[in-house]
């Protein structure tokens, strides 16, 4: 009887723990979009100074974000997530408006990805 008490108590402290994961990673990650969706309208209006000064914001909140996303995330979707967020930064820096919004697009895709990725379904599975 104490065994099958263990079990069951095992079972739903990973469940609860996958759970809390999930929500942990849609919260953090609509966060870090949302602040990427700034910059990407302060781009949209010319406003680079304003996304330049925005971007160290995304870079502040993704270096604290990277450290308990490692434990969750695939390193290889961490290391995507980093080098465009470079190449955004980059483009920022260039004022080059149209390669800025595509990177915005890509980095809020892989971010997204990454979330759902990790998400317990059919497809995760097999």
């Amino acid at each position: 009887m104490k065994q099958w008490l263990i079990l069951i108590f095992s079972i739903i402290i990973i469940i609860f723990s996958g759970i809390y994961e999930i929500k942990y990673l849609q919260n953090t990650s609509n966060y870090l979009v949302s602040d990427i969706d700034y910059c990407k309208s302060a781009i949209e209006s010319n406003n680079f100074k304003l996304a330049q000064d925005h971007i160290e914001n995304v870079y502040t909140t993704w270096n604290y974000l990277n450290t308990v996303w490692s434990i969750f995330v695939d390193h290889d979707e961490i290391g995507n997530i980093d080098e465009e967020l470079l190449q955004f930064k980059l483009y920022i820096q260039e004022e080059d408006k149209k390669e800025a919004v595509v990177a915005c697009e890509e980095l809020k895709r892989i971010i997204e990805h990454s979330v759902e990725k990790q998400k317990l379904n059919i497809a995760n599975v097999f």
